[in-house]
C-alpha cells in the first residue's frame, strides 16, 4: 500500500517540528515534509505530490491565502485538500476567506490533535476520490481513443468495400457490353478463317485479331471475377491434390531463376470451389511474387487447416469465423509499404511500369475469394518480402468428386441435324452465332427478341431440341422465356448465354442446379460442347 504523503507549509520551525511529531503519532506508516515558506511549498507540491497540506495564514512574502490560490490555480496540484491553521482570532470572515481561497478546512491554534486527525483521515479521503476520479477520467479518455481508432479504422474499410463493390458493378456492365462485342469479333474470324487457306495472307492476319481479342477476353474474364459475376462450377477438391497438379505449370511461369517451394500441410481436407478459380488464384499470386523479385529469388506455396475464431475475425473485419482451408503464398521479394497495400485489390492499380501489368491479377484473386466466402490476409513490408494467406471454407465432404477433363484440342462434337431456337437481340451477334450453328450442321430458328421467338413457335408445328437465348433482353428476360417455351415444348433443352452470370441463374455466381450456360464470348467449338452436352443432359432426364 502507498504510504500517504503529507505536507506542512508553516514559517515557524517549532510549529513544523510539532506538527512532525503529532502526524508521525497519528499516522506512522505516512511520510512528512516541510516547507518555511509559501513558494517552497508551492514547489514542493508540485514535485512530490502530497496527499493533503497544512497550512499557514500568517507568512511574510506569501500569506497562506495566496499559497493556497495558486497551488489550487495549478492543474498539478490543484487536486490536492489543503487544510488551513492559524492562530488568529476565528471568525466568520476568515471562514469565508478561506473557503474563497479553495481550502477544505480550517484549524484554528492551538490545535486539537483529535480535531486534526480527524480532518487529515477526511482529506485522505478526498483525495482518493479526486485520483480514483483522475484514473476513471484517464481510463474514459483511453477507451474513447480507442473506439474512436477502431470506428475510423471500421469507416475506412466500409469505405473501402463500398469502392470495391460499386467498381465492381462498373466493371460487371462494362463487361456484359464488351463480351458482347468481342463474342462477334471472334466469331466472324472463326468463320472467315475457316473459308481461307493456311497459305492466305489475310488468314495471318484475322488469326492476329483473334489473338488481341482474345487477350481482351481474358481482361473481361479478371473484370468479371473481381466484381464477382464469373459463372463457376463448384465440386469438391482435395486442396493439396489440386495445388499439387498446378506445380509444374506455375514453375513455367515463374521461370528458371525462380525456385517454387511447395510445402503442402497434413490434413487440409477438401474445398468445394471451382478448380479454374484455384488455378487463378496461385497462378496471379506466383507471377505477382515473380515480378517482385527481379534477381530471382523464391516462391512457397504451403497449404494447412486452421480455425478462426470471432476474437480474430473481430480484428480482420470481412471474415467469419469457422473452419478453413489455407493456401499460403510467400516470396523474397522486395516487398511493399503500408500505403501501396491499401490499394493493391483495386483493378488497374499496379506499382509495375506502363505496358508491364494491367494491374488486374490481384484484384481477380480479392473477388475469386469473396466470391467463394472466403477472406484473404496479406503481410508484407518493404525489403522483406511477402505473405498472402487465401482462406477457403471447408467443405464437410471427405471425399473429392471424380475428376472431368475438359480437352480443348479435342474434335468438335457433331451436332448434325439439331433443330435449334436461338434468342438474341443483338442483331450483329444473332448472325454470327447463326452462321456458327450453321456450320455445325444445325437447323436455326432465330428471332431477334422473346416475343418474337414465342410467335414463331405458336405458329410452327416443328418440335425444336434446343432453346439458345440471351439472359439480358427487352420484354423478358432468357428465365421467363425459357419458361414458356418449356410449357410449349417439354422435351427441349435450353441454353443460356451471356456476357456476364445473372441472378435468375446463379447465386454468387454459381450456376442453379441443372442450368447450362455458356459465357460470351465463344469459340464454335465451345458452342459445340455446350449444345451437345445440353441436348444429351436432357435427354437423360426425359427418360
Amino acid at each position: 500500500m502507498t504510504k500517504k504523503r503529507i505536507l506542512a507549509i508553516d514559517d515557524c520551525e517549532d510549529n513544523l517540528i510539532t506538527l512532525g511529531a503529532i502526524v508521525s503519532d497519528a499516522f506512522p506508516n505516512s511520510e512528512f515534509s516541510h516547507a518555511l515558506s509559501g513558494m517552497e511549498g508551492i514547489r514542493i507540491a508540485a514535485h512530490w505530490q502530497p496527499d493533503v497540506i497544512l497550512l499557514d495564514i500568517v507568512m511574510p512574502q506569501m500569506d497562506g491565502f495566496e499559497t493556497c490560490r495558486r497551488i489550487k490555480g495549478d492543474v498539478c496540484t490543484a487536486g490536492i485538500p489543503v487544510i488551513f491553521f492559524t492562530a488568529l482570532r476565528e471568525d466568520l470572515d476568515l471562514r469565508l476567506a478561506a473557503l474563497e481561497a479553495g481550502a477544505e478546512a480550517f484549524l484554528a491554534k492551538p490545535i486539537d490533535i483529535a480535531e486534526l486527525t480527524a480532518q487529515i483521515n477526511a482529506m485522505f479521503r478526498i483525495r482518493d476520490a479526486e485520483l480514483a476520479k483522475k484514473d476513471e477520467h484517464r481510463r474514459l479518455e483511453q477507451m474513447v481513443r480507442e473506439r474512436t481508432a477502431a470506428l475510423e479504422r471500421l469507416n475506412a474499410e466500409l469505405a473501402q468495400a463500398q469502392k470495391m463493390e460499386s467498381i465492381g458493378r462498373l466493371a460487371g456492365g462494362i463487361a456484359h457490353d464488351f463480351n458482347n462485342m468481342l463474342a462477334v469479333i471472334l466469331g466472324q474470324a472463326e468463320l472467315a478463317i475457316d473459308e481461307l487457306t493456311d497459305h492466305n495472307p489475310v488468314t495471318y492476319r484475322l488469326r492476329e485479331i483473334q489473338t488481341a481479342a482474345r487477350h481482351s477476353a481474358d481482361l473481361t474474364k479478371q473484370l468479371l471475377a473481381f466484381a464477382r459475376k464469373q459463372t463457376i462450377a463448384p465440386r469438391v477438391l482435395d486442396l493439396n491434390t489440386t495445388v499439387e497438379g498446378m506445380l509444374k505449370m506455375l514453375s513455367r511461369l515463374i521461370g528458371e531463376r525462380t525456385e517454387l517451394i511447395w510445402r503442402p500441410g497434413l490434413s487440409t481436407g477438401t474445398v468445394k470451389m471451382d478448380p479454374v478459380q484455384i488455378d487463378q488464384i496461385l497462378a496471379n499470386l506466383c507471377i505477382n511474387a515473380r515480378d517482385a523479385m527481379e534477381n530471382g529469388g523464391s516462391v512457397t506455396i504451403t497449404t494447412e487447416r486452421t480455425y478462426l475464431d470471432s476474437l480474430w475475425c473481430s480484428e480482420h473485419p470481412g471474415s467469419q469465423d469457422g473452419w478453413y482451408a489455407v493456401i499460403e503464398v510467400s516470396d523474397t521479394g522486395c516487398g511493399m509499404d503500408a500505403r501501396t497495400l491499401q490499394s493493391i485489390f483495386e483493378p488497374f492499380f499496379t506499382t509495375k511500369e506502363t505496358g508491364k501489368g494491367t494491374g488486374l491479377g490481384l484484384s481477380t484473386v480479392y473477388g475469386i475469394v469473396k466470391q467463394n466466402g472466403g477472406y484473404i490476409d496479406v503481410e508484407s513490408m518493404p525489403g522483406v518480402g511477402s505473405i498472402f494467406r487465401v482462406f477457403i471454407p471447408s467443405c464437410q465432404a471427405i471425399r473429392p468428386d471424380s475428376d472431368y477433363i475438359h480437352d480443348p484440342g479435342a474434335d468438335i462434337p457433331c451436332c448434325e441435324g439439331k433443330i435449334i431456337l436461338l434468342v438474341e437481340d443483338e442483331p450483329i451477334l444473332l448472325e454470327m452465332t447463326v452462321e456458327m450453328l450453321k456450320s455445325l450442321g444445325c437447323k436455326v430458328i432465330d428471332a431477334a427478341s422473346p416475343r418474337e421467338a414465342l410467335h414463331i413457335i405458336e405458329s410452327d408445328t416443328c418440335e425444336i431440341d434446343l432453346l439458345i437465348t440471351d439472359m439480358v433482353m427487352p420484354e423478358m428476360n432468357g428465365v421467363e422465356l425459357a419458361s414458356c417455351v418449356a410449357n410449349l415444348h417439354p422435351d427441349a433443352a435450353c441454353l443460356f448465354m451471356s456476357g456476364y452470370t445473372e441472378d435468375e441463374i446463379t447465386k454468387n455466381g454459381q450456376l442453379a442446379e441443372g442450368v447450362k450456360f455458356i459465357h460470351k464470348p465463344f469459340s464454335r467449338q465451345d458452342l459445340a460442347q455446350a449444345v451437345q452436352e445440353t441436348i444429351w443432359a436432357k435427354q437423360r432426364e426425359n427418360r
